[in-house]
């Protein structure tokens, strides 16, 4: 894996519980091409955390930390392009706590379509939130959202 900011979360028998990547993408260094995109930008390649793991608050923290490197790198855009509402719900949320402690404004947010990027659908079963809906993706086709937003200082 290759990242400008990689992170492990590891329990107390060091058993690696989760895991976090992130890019810093230029006109000159794309990812991902789409036209929604703005550059400078972090692009929130991955995160996973194990089963076990799931519901503790630690993609909460790794995505409280990947902010805060984006903060700190004086980017205003994010990106990620995913299958799972939850991903998008845990980005949100965290750009909401830096509403609350006063980092930024107000952040806005776009989610676009992009058709037949995966081999089908990357989860065991399909994810679901209940006030995210993702009905617009063919799961089995490949699809997924590319999920941007902008942080307003």
């Amino acid at each position: 894996m290759q990242g400008d900011q990689l992170l492990i979360g590891l329990d107390s028998d060091n058993n690696v519980a989760g895991f976090s990547a992130l890019a810093v993408e230029t006109a000159d260094n794309k990812g991902i091409e789409h036209t929604s995109l703005v550059y400078p930008c972090a692009y929130f390649a991955a995160a996973a955390i194990a089963k076990a793991y799931q519901g503790l608050g630690l993609y909460s923290s790794l995505n409280d930390r990947r902010l805060t490197f984006t903060e700190k790198s004086g980017l205003l855009n994010i990106y990620t392009r995913t299958q799972n509402p939850k991903v998008e719900r845990g980005i949100t949320s965290a750009l909401e706590r830096m509403q609350e402690q006063n980092r930024i404004r107000k952040f806005t947010l776009g989610r676009y379509v992009v058709r037949a990027v995966y081999d089908g659908m990357l989860t065991d079963e399909r994810p679901q939130t209940k006030t995210i809906s993702y009905d617009n993706l063919d799961y089995d086709r490949g699809d997924a959202n590319i999920v941007s937003w902008q942080m307003i200082k």
